[in-house]
């Protein structure tokens, strides 16, 4: 079965800026501004899962970026484009995927600590 595609891309974004998340019917492109407008606004249903989270191996989706596919639930997806993973998060992640975009060392010490977090919706 095709999958659907959404689009929440302006025209003048760059192509290794897009995020997708792949839920089991869906794909949902995004650039990084909206994505996290949506983010801060309230953790964002995909619609059904379609993987098991390398996190906590709760339901999840799949998080498509520059360089990484990591497999997340819909609240690890707001807390990593928020830069707010926690320290066993964020080294989880850095062992299995290395140093990619979003948790960098702009976004996060070396222990693993945010240094500045974006705003979310509680």
């Amino acid at each position: 079965m095709a999958k659907l595609l959404f689009s929440h891309v302006p025209t003048s974004t760059l192509p290794c800026l897009l995020k997708a998340i792949e839920s089991e019917n869906a794909i949902y492109l995004y650039d990084p501004n909206t994505l996290g407008r949506e983010i801060a606004s309230g953790v964002k249903s995909f619609g059904p899962t379609c993987a098991s989270s390398e996190l906590s191996g709760a339901p999840g989706y799949v998080y498509l970026a520059e360089g990484v596919s990591l497999r997340l639930t819909g609240a690890e997806i707001a807390r990593l484009t928020a830069h707010r993973l926690t320290p066993e998060e964020y080294a989880k992640l850095r062992a299995v995927h290395g140093i990619f975009f979003e948790i960098h060392k702009d976004f996060y010490n070396d222990d693993g600590r945010a240094i500045m977090p974006h705003a979310m919706a509680t």
